[in-house]
């Protein structure tokens, strides 16, 4: 029997894909995207994800994508992402990435999508639950700020 470790390789050091994950927390749904991306990958977690939330008709629907561990992402896993930002009713959705290029890039998709209002993009995890989770959220400016663990004026 084979097993394989959070870095993506067995115990032969030989590579393996990992899959996405979605996690239910309290007060939000967690959207882990792990490896290498495609339109399927992305659409089929979206989908779970949504499937898993139907049930929560009294509060609003907060999403956090985490992008730590995004691999390579293909045209189609670009479109499925635009797809479900454009088709699913979320409140907010909370964006964290440590790799400057991707933080920027999931600006400039918030910013085309027309939700920036309603999307933040931060360096880490811990500011990007306190934004989603903060009930006083001021939607204040139509421009998603890059957050680089420093809070912006």
């Amino acid at each position: 029997m084979k097993t394989y470790n959070e870095s993506g390789y067995d115990e032969g050091y030989n590579f393996i894909p990992m899959s996405n994950r979605v996690k239910l927390h309290d007060a939000y749904v967690e959207l882990l995207y792990i490896g290498d991306q495609t339109y399927e990958t992305v659409r089929s977690m979206v989908d779970e994800a949504l499937a898993l939330t139907s049930s929560w008709t009294d509060k609003p629907l907060l999403v956090l994508a985490d992008l730590n561990k995004l691999g390579k992402s293909t045209f189609g896993s670009r479109e499925a992402s635009w797809e479900a930002l454009k088709l699913v009713p979320y409140s907010r959705v909370a964006i964290c990435a440590g790799n400057t290029f991707i933080r920027h890039l999931a600006q400039l998709v918030s910013q085309a999508a027309g939700m920036a209002d309603k999307i933040q993009v931060f360096a880490s995890r811990e500011e990007a639950v306190d934004w989603l989770t903060d009930q006083n959220v001021v939607k204040s400016s139509k421009k998603a700020p890059v957050r680089n663990g420093k809070k912006n004026k």
